[in-house]
């Protein structure tokens, strides 16, 4: 429940409740507290975003390609290599955060070319364990950065114990 709420309508109807500057900066501070997050930094990006950031009990992981962190390229130009590649590099980030492919709810994959899904999908159910399979939306663009064949967001529900905020 937020602090706005302690304020009775009436008391604002009559004009004896908080000032108007008063609840101005109220608001303010509520609307920042819910935009509280951090950034977790330490993966390798090709732009300016951060690798994953943490929002409450949520942890949004940016779209990952298959590029090896040690040379910074593709360790093979096939969907299997990069999507074997893409959910090391995501697992690295879990990790970092505190979780695993166990936390993850939902992932976005994206493909070059969508006749690619069989062989991204043997992959990348590998990735999770049994039965806890998050949900997934697979779509075919036109092109990645890199000339990447595949790309891989997830967003992971954080355990108690990596949960700061």
């Amino acid at each position: 429940m937020t602090r706005l709420h302690w304020i009775p309508l009436t008391a604002l109807l009559l004009g004896c409740g908080p000032s108007e500057e008063d609840l101005r900066r109220m608001i303010g501070e509520e609307l920042r507290s819910l935009q509280q997050h951090e950034a977790i930094t330490g993966a390798q990006t090709i732009g300016p975003y951060s690798p994953a950031v943490r929002a409450g009990g949520l942890l949004f992981v940016s779209g990952q390609l298959g590029l090896s962190p040690e040379t910074g390229t593709f360790p093979g130009p096939d969907v299997e290599t990069q999507t074997r590649q893409a959910l090391i590099n995501l697992g690295a980030i879990l990790r970092q955060a505190g979780a695993d492919s166990s936390h993850v709810v939902q992932c976005n994959v994206f493909l070059t070319d969508i006749r690619d899904f069989p062989k991204m999908n043997l992959i990348y159910g590998g990735f999770f364990p049994d039965g806890r399979y998050p949900a997934r939306s697979t779509m075919e663009v036109r092109a990645l950065p890199r000339q990447a064949v595949v790309e891989i967001a997830a967003i992971a529900l954080l355990p108690q114990s990596a949960d700061r905020h």
